[in-house]
Order: C-alpha cells, then structure tokens, then sequence
C-alpha cells in the first residue's frame, strides 16, 4: 500500500474510504497510480489486450465508420477519442484518413501522464491532432463540438462504488485498514444517496449479492454534453444489461483485476500494480443518457463489425506463409466475428445527440 492511499484511509473519520476513492487512487494517482506508472500496459508485454492491438484491420474498419457517418448526417470528420491508451488506436486512425485525403481533426483525451507520451511518440506528423490530458480540458477547449465521440474499454476502468445485500440488509462495501497494515472489506450501512441510486435504477440485489455501483456515469454524461452539441457517441466495452446482471452466476460482482494477463479477483492486493476494472451496467448508462438528451442503441461489437462492412477488408492472397500479413489480417478478422471471447463479449453502444439516430450503420464508403 503506497503512503497517499494509506494516509486518505487515515483522514476519514472512521477510517474507512469507499471502493471507488480506492480504485481512484490504485489507478490513477500521480505517482503511484497503475495508469501513470511506467511500462507497457496494453498488448504481448502488458497486462491486457484491446481490440485495436490485435490487429490494425479494427482501426479501420472503424475509421471507415467515422467517414460514413461524417458523411451521410453531414457533421464534420472531428473525432474525438476519450481514453486514447498508448495511442496506438489514433496513430491507426489518422494514418487511414491521411491516405484517404481527408480533412478531419482528431482529438485524443487519456488521464495518464504516461500513455499521453507514449502517444505523442508514435502519432507524429498528423497536424490536426490534438491531445487532451482531461475531459475538463477538452470541454474548454472543444464547447459546441459537432462531430464523433469514441472510446474502447474507457467506461470499465471509471471508479465504482460496492453494494452488497447480507441478512437482508444493503451495505456499501468499504475499505480499511487491518492491523497488520493489509487493506481490508468492511461492511457499512449505505447512505441514503446509494439507496436512493439503487432504487432510480432498479437494482434488485438477492441475498449474498454484490453489485458494483457507477456513480461515475452521471458525471462522465454532465462533462460530455456541456461540450456536444451534435453528434454520435460511440462506445465500445464489456458489460452487463440488467437481466444479465441479476444471473446467479454473477452474484459475486465483476470487480477483477488484470496483470501480466492473468484474472485477479482480489483487487486490493498490491494497490497500483494490477488493472482493475469492471463490467459496464449498460441499461444505466443508456437510461442516464435519455436525460442528456441521447438516443442509443446497444449491439453485440460483432455485428457492428459486421454491419460496418468489416468482411470487405478481407485481403484475397495465394500465400502458403501463415504468417504473412494476409494470413494475419484474415485470422484477425475471423476472430472479431466468430463467436470465441473476443466476439462475444463486447458491445457497442451507439449514441445520438442533437441528430437523429442512424436506422443502421451499413455502407460505409471504402
């Protein structure tokens, strides 16, 4: 446990802080914050993949969709990328539409000190690039922006709180401090704005359950449509609807950590170290949404693809070498649509604020 996050369990009264000020400080705090440490996070030699590091044929394909929707509702090619990583998502995008002979803009928000410059290394050259260090920064920067908001993976690393229902009762999951100065649960009474939370959204736990709460939305939401003022919001992750969320299966909660590509399920060992994320409640964030005044539609991310022409990257080749980029760009396309993990475990959730939603997504322009 680092000295910052033991001397905020410290100052609290009872000494107990909630797991979202916990994950807070184990991911994102200046010094000693997974996110801001150095070393690779993402890919062969970090802890975790995104869609975008398992092949190039993903940004494309997506850049693709940018050009599509830029074009048939008429709003600028202005790209917005929240969570941007190492980069490598951007550096993929921008060099697409570059080839196209576009005019477009893109701006990259990321929190970490240390992907902004693993980014700023590899997205050179591009003049209309831009990088944001907060979504504060963006908005002043960015007010009435009319154009495309993308993130992949964002939502699951945002802090949350943990409720839990034991004989009967709901508790907010704390942490504190054991004597041997190892980080402990302890149970607390709930106040009254998480019941009044759970209550709004309908969260219905069962005995022994435990659910992790996303207070964080309604703020990402406020931040997000001070600046939009006409666009599509494009959100790519893992997650949950609420019939999802409430299967037996699921009643431990989906908090879990991630490190050299191995499942944690103690997330409080080794604070700083590990990726922690978990498992976006999506029928929240789309009903949070219809209060900013968008409009969604939730898919499986292989259909997206799918609808999103991605079978028309495939590359025809007569090569024999399974390692040759045609081979690699084919195995990769399979395994965005084929139904393994990769297929089946994410959505997409489109959104639309100030326009109309899109009927459907197909024919983008190659």
């Amino acid at each position: 446990m680092f000295p910052s996050l033991k001397n905020r369990i410290q100052s609290e009264e009872n000494r107990l802080i909630s797991y979202d000020t916990f994950i807070q400080y184990a991911l994102y705090d200046q010094e000693n914050g997974y996110y801001n440490l150095s070393g690779p996070k993402v890919g062969k030699e970090g802890d975790f993949y995104t869609s975008s590091h398992i092949h190039r044929v993903f940004s494309q394909v997506l850049a693709n969709y940018f050009i599509h929707i830029s074009q048939s509702l008429e709003i600028p090619l202005h790209i917005c990328e929240i969570g941007a990583g190492d980069g490598t998502f951007a550096k993929e995008v921008c060099e697409f539409l570059s080839q196209k002979d576009l005019e477009y803009i893109y701006d990259a928000v990321e929190v970490s000190s240390e992907h902004r410059v693993m980014t700023s290394k590899i997205v050179k050259g591009q003049d209309d690039f831009h990088m944001f260090n907060s979504l504060e920064e963006w908005h002043a920067e960015r007010k009435g922006f009319n154009g495309i908001l993308f993130s992949n993976e964002w939502l699951d690393a945002q802090p949350v709180k943990v409720v839990t229902k034991q004989n009967g009762e709901l508790y907010e999951v704390c942490i504190g401090i054991q004597g041997n100065d190892t980080l402990e649960e302890v149970l607390d009474p709930c106040s009254q704005d998480i019941l009044d939370w759970l209550s709004s959204f309908n969260y219905q736990l069962i005995e022994g359950q435990r659910v992790e709460i996303p207070f964080y939305m309604d703020s990402l939401y406020k931040q997000i449509s001070q600046a939009l003022k006409k666009g599509i919001m494009l959100t790519i992750d893992y997650g949950y609807t609420h019939m999802e969320l409430s299967h037996p299966a699921r009643v431990s909660g989906s908090l879990r950590g991630y490190a050299n590509h191995q499942m944690k399920d103690h997330v409080l060992y080794h604070p700083g170290e590990m990726d922690i994320t978990h498992h976006v409640h999506w029928d929240t964030w789309m009903k949070i949404g219809e209060k900013y005044g968008f409009q969604s539609k939730l898919m499986k991310q292989k259909d997206f693809l799918l609808e999103a022409n991605i079978l028309e990257f495939l590359t025809e080749h007569a090569s024999m070498d399974p390692f040759s980029e045609e081979h690699k760009r084919n195995r990769a396309i399979r395994s965005f649509i084929m139904g393994d993990q990769i297929a089946d475990s994410f959505e997409v959730c489109v959104q639309a604020k100030g326009i109309e939603l899109p009927e459907d997504i197909k024919k983008p322009m190659r």
